[in-house]
């Protein structure tokens, strides 16, 4: 089974995926899988009813809840096995993706452009992200690399670091950054380029900063999947 174009991609946080594999291989869980037998191993009642769909669309339990044999062969893995199985579900889910990228070597980019013809197109990031944590722990990609990568193709990012170092020509104007250096340089910088408020300024203009400053976002606090999110997180999500 495979992760279809055109058809709903799975976008559990990778770690409530993860959590429930592990539970399943060290004490078993009761079946099939539902809701409720998720929300008592460990994820959140608003987080059940994404993390059993992605255990659907992975190929891990049928339609019913019932665990398939991919998810049986996880449980039976010895560790030295586990992340070789792991990967071997993954690469089968998510089939047409490895087909349009490599994650180990691949920007993020590409990686992104790769679940565009996924639904619901507005989980897009959430998708992009429970691949990488699950490529992460599978150990197909290291996070370094693969934030590395995006950093060194990505226009906005280099030219802010270059301004940042000294390279460029403007400095920041309406931007005081304090004396502990609490505001990094690059992102004070970036700020120090919005006109006066109450200026009017171009939509040109406008988007170039609010692309720049998500690339930056993302150069600086890079989002791990090994993170867990905290409760008033999970409700807004």
């Amino acid at each position: 089974m495979s992760v279809q174009p055109n058809s709903p991609a799975p976008y559990a946080p990778p770690q409530a995926v993860l959590s429930i594999i592990n539970r399943y291989r060290d004490h078993g869980l009761r079946v099939p899988f539902d809701a409720e037998v998720l929300i008592m191993a460990g994820v959140s009642e608003s987080l059940a009813p994404r993390t059993l769909q992605a255990f659907k669309l992975l190929g891990l339990v049928d339609e019913s809840g019932q665990p398939m044999e991919a998810l049986q062969r996880l449980a039976q893995a010895r560790s030295d096995e586990y992340q070789e199985r792991l990967g071997e579900v993954i690469r089968a889910a998510y089939a047409d993706v490895f087909s349009f990228a490599d994650p180990a070597s691949d920007d993020i980019r590409r990686i992104e452009d790769a679940f565009r013809g996924y639904t619901p197109r507005g989980q897009r990031n959430r998708m992009v992200t429970l691949f990488l944590g699950l490529c992460q722990e599978a150990g197909i990609v290291q996070s370094s690399p693969r934030r590395q990568a995006a950093e060194n193709t990505n226009p906005q990012v280099r030219a802010v670091k270059q301004a940042s170092a000294g390279g460029g020509k403007k400095t920041p104007k309406n931007i005081s950054v304090a004396a502990d250096d609490s505001i990094p340089r690059p992102l004070a910088a970036l700020l120090g380029e919005l006109p006066v408020p109450g200026a009017p300024w171009t939509k040109v203009r406008r988007d170039t900063f609010l692309q720049t400053f998500g690339a930056l976002l993302d150069f600086l606090y890079p989002v791990r999947a090994d993170v867990v999110p905290s409760q008033e997180e999970e409700e807004g999500l």
